[in-house]
């Protein structure tokens, strides 16, 4: 089973509200079973990695195990804003992908390929993680900060420093937000392919064989 998942953010949006929405969107997503694939317009330039709102992007696609593939400019100012997201894990492998002007918006269309297979898919688990940033008290979450060694160390180095925030700051996330390990199949039988297509293309194929002939 194939999800497609066609996402468009508009320019003047909230961003905080499309990051939240977006992240509890996927976590009902990824519950599923099947190939997932993103696309659409989020209006994020994605090509200025030194941009915060880039970086803020980023983080929930790495922790749900996302690939974002578009590298090219899909827009006429020279900016990549439509992509391609698939999951890192899947079987499902993008062929050909490449950005072209389409002559009819100020966006390039956006090309790529899918395999394209009508045997039956034996079920194949994997396993993701992910954290339901959605649920944390932020008040709680707030105060725990605040009462971390963070605020109650003497004197330390930079690099000290930098190794007390990255522990203490993961100690209090996986606190309030835990990582959530699943497994899940990623391949499944096609419902629509049953003994009665699979013996039809079985037919189909012995016809080619003989020249082509069909019986029509």
């Amino acid at each position: 089973m194939l999800r497609f998942v066609v996402i468009y953010r508009p320019p003047n949006s909230s961003l905080t509200n499309f990051f939240a929405d977006f992240s509890e969107y996927y976590e009902t997503l990824i519950l599923k079973s099947g190939h997932l694939i993103i696309t659409g317009d989020f209006n994020i330039h994605v090509d200025i990695l030194s941009d915060p709102v880039v970086e803020e992007f980023k983080d929930p696609l790495q922790s749900f195990g996302l690939s974002q593939h578009v590298i090219s400019p899909t827009h006429r100012q020279g900016h990549t804003l439509d992509l391609v997201i698939t999951q890192i894990d899947d079987t499902l492998s993008l062929e050909r992908l490449y950005v072209k002007d389409s002559c009819l918006s100020d966006h390039n269309a956006v090309h790529f390929f899918l395999p394209h297979d009508n045997r039956p898919l034996s079920a194949k688990p994997v396993s993701i993680q992910y954290r339901k940033y959605k649920s944390i008290n932020y008040s709680i979450f707030t105060e725990d900060v605040k009462n971390s060694r963070l605020f109650k160390h003497d004197l330390l180095s930079t690099s000290e420093l930098v190794d007390l925030y990255d522990e203490e700051i993961t100690s209090i996330i996986q606190k309030h937000a835990p990582l959530v390990v699943r497994k899940i199949n990623t391949n499944q039988k096609k419902p629509w392919f049953n003994d009665k297509y699979e013996m039809r293309a079985k037919q189909d194929e012995r016809q080619k064989g003989d020249g082509g002939r069909h019986n029509l």
